[in-house]
This record gives structure tokens, sequence and C-alpha cells, in this order.
């Protein structure tokens, strides 16, 4: 599928126990799934691309703006 106005989702890991899962967010667009290459086929399969951001990152992110 050719598409000309590509949304890019950002994929997030939130954690809650044995309740873990992903959310692929783009605007109010909101797709959620315990397999995370559910959510990536899901997302080029509508002609979208997607970034992945890792929770460690975010976490190590916060932890030098309270330095």
């Amino acid at each position: 599928m050719y598409k000309t106005n590509k949304r890019t989702f950002e994929i997030n890991f939130r954690e809650a126990g044995n309740n873990s899962y992903y959310t692929a967010k783009c605007g109010h667009v909101v797709y959620t799934s315990k397999s995370l290459s559910y959510l990536k086929n899901k997302i080029w399969g509508l002609g979208d691309t997607f970034t992945i951001k890792s929770a460690s990152s975010v976490a190590d992110q916060l932890l030098s703006l309270r330095k």
C-alpha cells in the first residue's frame, strides 16, 4: 500500500505486572497490544511508519533533568 501522507506512530511499553502491553499512538489514534510484532505489522499494513521509544530511555531522560 502506498500512502502520500504517512502518519508516524510512537510505540511505548506500558509495564503493569502480568498485564504489560504496548501502545502505538499518533494524535487521537491509539492501538494497544501485548505483542510488539502485531503493532508493527498493523502500522505497516496501514501504510504508516513508527518509532519505538523504550521505557528506560524515558527514565534516563527524567533522571538527567533532576540533576
